[in-house]
């Protein structure tokens, strides 16, 4: 028998529409990996709110701010169109208005003319950067940029860099979404980009997408699958269609450990079995942290026969005495009577 503890599924959506500290381009448009940038579609029902003024609470784009007075320095390139009535403003935790409506520049502050500048992050703080525009956060919280367009846009270049108050180091590990929205110029391109996940139990793993040719894409991270709708094997199956499940934060980079303190891994203390009369066979799973489990029955019956490997997943609970997995004497005596009768 094999046993896998898991913690969280993500999701990824495919449509056919289908160096500095800067953080922004500079994480989903690699050196060496191809043209992906950021994607607003206020026009497209099955598409992300991503970043704009209608986003939820899932779909916004967050700045952390750890201490008084620590900067925020930004700066875009629209995707070439015009940007008449193309605005941005930035709001607190509490939703008021902390930067006012601004249009998006087309030159001077703000406008990054190319990708080294996008790359390099605000002249602020880096040599050859591009000129940003700042904003000085009073207080400590969770700020958000949101856009206001009427018509789909793409960010050739956009960054956003948090420093200290000084404005004499930037600070990595702020920006984050739960649910973050790119596209590319064709699908041929190659996306190479990293997104590092904060799960809720402040576990920090990482996704490379490694080459993918998704076009445009959704990217968001739960503990369940497609669904939570508390049936574990079936939410955890791939489906169709536009399943969205966003709970985790996604970072461009790994999470400032001042800001996201990393926690412990769950570990399976102990796994035990007894088999009652009736051929069935009970699995009690002890754990020091609640999560998810599954137990992989790895059968290999005698020559002539298929193979017929189980899977059995469920979630567990940390402190229990004993975790069965939902359904596991049925499917255990199921397969085990198989055995016996070969």
């Amino acid at each position: 028998m094999k046993f896998i503890y898991s913690f969280f599924f993500l999701i990824l959506l495919f449509f056919c529409h289908i160096d500095g500290f800067s953080e922004g381009t500079k994480e989903i448009y690699p050196l060496g990996g191809g043209w992906y940038k950021f994607a607003l579609f206020p026009n497209d029902p099955i598409r992300n709110r991503f970043a704009l003024y209608t986003a939820s609470e899932s779909e916004r784009l967050n700045i952390t701010i750890l201490n008084p007075n620590e900067v925020i320095f930004f700066g875009f390139k629209n995707d070439g169109g015009s940007t008449t009535n193309f605005m941005f403003r930035i709001k607190d935790q509490t939703g008021a208005i902390v930067y006012p409506e601004t249009q998006i520049p087309t030159s001077g502050q703000g406008f990054i003319s190319n990708l080294t500048q996008a790359r390099t992050g605000p002249s602020s703080l880096f040599i050859g950067g591009y000129n940003p525009r700042r904003f000085i956060a009073p207080t400590p919280g969770t700020y958000y940029m949101e856009f206001n367009t009427n018509q789909d846009r793409d960010f050739d270049f956009l960054d956003i860099t948090v420093s200290n108050p000084d404005s004499t180091e930037a600070i990595n590990g702020r920006v984050w979404s739960k649910g973050w929205q790119c596209t590319t110029t064709g699908a041929s391109a190659q996306c190479r980009a990293k997104f590092y996940i904060y799960s809720a139990d402040q576990i920090v793993t990482a996704v490379n997408f490694n080459g993918m040719r998704p076009y445009a894409f959704d990217i968001s991270c739960n503990s369940t699958g497609c669904n939570n709708t508390g049936d574990f094997e079936e939410d955890r199956k791939s489906r169709t269609g536009r399943n969205l499940y966003p709970q985790y934060r996604l970072f461009l980079n790994n999470p400032d450990s001042l800001a996201f303190p990393t926690g412990y891994l769950g570990q399976i203390t102990s796994v035990t079995y007894s088999r009652s009369c009736d051929g069935t066979m009970i699995f009690n799973i002890l754990v020091n942290k609640d999560g998810s489990a599954e137990i992989l029955l790895d059968i290999y019956p005698p020559v002539g026969y298929s193979p017929g490997d189980v899977k059995l997943p469920g979630q567990v609970l940390a402190g229990e005495t004993g975790n069965i997995l939902p359904g596991m004497e049925s499917m255990a005596m199921e397969w085990l009577l198989q055995m016996e009768l070969s």
